[in-house]
């Protein structure tokens, strides 16, 4: 190891590699991904899970959900449902 290069073992500390990290990003993926099924589906069925109702929900006004998951990843909250918002414009 010469000019400041890390041992393998300490780059499976680094918050990036740490298996919660790559747990917390699924379950925003996952928020998001219900949150669109939700508007593409929303106007052509009735019967639509309530669970992506929620998502779609908590999403739009930057919800309890939205901030939770994105706290535990450093991501500002604001951004992903401003994000949201211009993805499901952009669909409409």
């Amino acid at each position: 190891m010469d000019g400041g290069e890390q041992p393998p073992e300490a780059l499976e500390q680094r918050p990036e590699t740490m298996p919660e990290r790559h747990l917390w990003a699924a379950a925003l993926d996952l928020l998001i991904r219900d949150g669109q099924a939700y508007w593409r589906n929303a106007s052509r069925r009735k019967d639509t899970a309530i669970e992506l109702e929620q998502a779609f929900d908590d999403l739009m006004r930057c919800g309890p959900m939205t901030r939770h998951v994105c706290r535990w990843l450093d991501v500002d909250p604001l951004a992903v449902s401003r994000a949201f918002i211009r993805w499901c414009e952009g669909v409409a």
